[in-house]
């Protein structure tokens, strides 16, 4: 299973992106330490419009990514209380939408 949470520059208020990437480099820092955890990335949208003059977009989107071997251990990983300490305050911020997902397609590297 794939968890995939999004954030805005305004969901993120009052931290700056500074902010957001530190608190987004400790959660997969953390979360690669939990039983189950398969991988996990951070990255920007690519398609957006940028102000050429700034070379940023006023409202940017992000997500963080993260795999599992199953839910119950996504489910697991979120209770520990570093997690709760360090991580749900980051994922307080994430958009209010479904974030979890059960890979039902198969990929080309797929067995």
């Amino acid at each position: 299973m794939f968890a995939i949470a999004r954030f805005t520059t305004t969901s993120i208020s009052p931290w700056g992106e500074s902010e957001l990437f530190e608190h987004a480099r400790r959660a997969v820092e953390l979360l690669a330490g939990r039983p189950g955890y398969l991988s996990g990335r951070f990255g920007v949208a690519t398609d957006q419009d940028f102000d050429r003059a700034s070379g940023s977009t006023p409202n940017s989107v992000y997500a963080l990514v993260t795999e599992w071997e199953n839910v119950g251990s996504y489910r697991r990983a979120l209770s520990g209380f570093e997690i709760k300490m360090e991580v749900v305050p980051l994922l307080s911020r994430a958009l209010d939408e479904p974030g979890g997902f059960e890979e039902i397609a198969l990929t080309a590297d797929s067995e």
